[in-house]
């Protein structure tokens, strides 16, 4: 029942850090607004931002038993859960068909610590290679910085998630096409 799984994920230091950028990460989901802004990349109305969010309270089962628990009689409850279903994940862990796609293997690492540093690092790194790729054509030429940055944040993906970056596909509705 969510009235014990609440206090529980509030009672615990991670679980009530991460519900708590949970609420914030998911605020236009929580009070049924659909996102408009550029951080929608998707057509079910739910930001990256609150799949983040979502993911991170994955990380711990406190979190997880909020995530999936039971509302009883309660229509506060129920509408919540409904309007946040949407920005689930399908299970509590990736599958394997998931993680080929470019954008969910991105949200994942970001709802990491170590991984997000690393994703932040080579956006630095190479972020100006790809747009000149993207925008121009060009084949751009990447630094050693570039590469190492992507080489250790494409080590680490392949630990964490057992996908190669290489491999992975953008879809075409994400407008973030970072990848070389």
């Amino acid at each position: 029942m969510c009235e014990l799984a609440l206090p529980k994920c509030t009672g615990h230091q991670d679980c009530g850090l991460a519900l708590h950028d949970f609420r914030i990460g998911c605020r236009s989901e929580l009070f049924g607004r659909q996102s408009d802004d550029n951080n929608n990349n998707n057509n079910n109305g739910c930001t990256d931002e609150c799949r983040i969010s979502v993911l991170r309270l994955t990380k711990s089962a406190l979190g997880v038993n909020y995530l999936y628990c039971r509302c009883g009689e309660s229509s506060y409850c129920n509408l919540i859960q409904k309007r946040l279903k949407r920005c689930y994940p399908q299970s509590s862990s990736s599958s394997q068909s998931d993680m080929t796609d470019c954008h969910t293997i991105e949200l994942y690492c970001r709802a990491d610590a170590n991984c997000a540093q690393l994703w932040s690092t080579y956006r630095d790194a190479c972020g100006p290679v790809v747009v000149v790729n993207s925008n121009n054509g060009n084949d751009g030429l990447c630094d050693g910085k570039c590469v190492d940055s992507f080489d250790v944040l494409s080590n680490e993906i392949a630990m964490q998630f057992g996908t190669d970056l290489l491999k992975c596909r953008c879809n075409s509705s994400n407008n973030n096409n970072y990848w070389f």
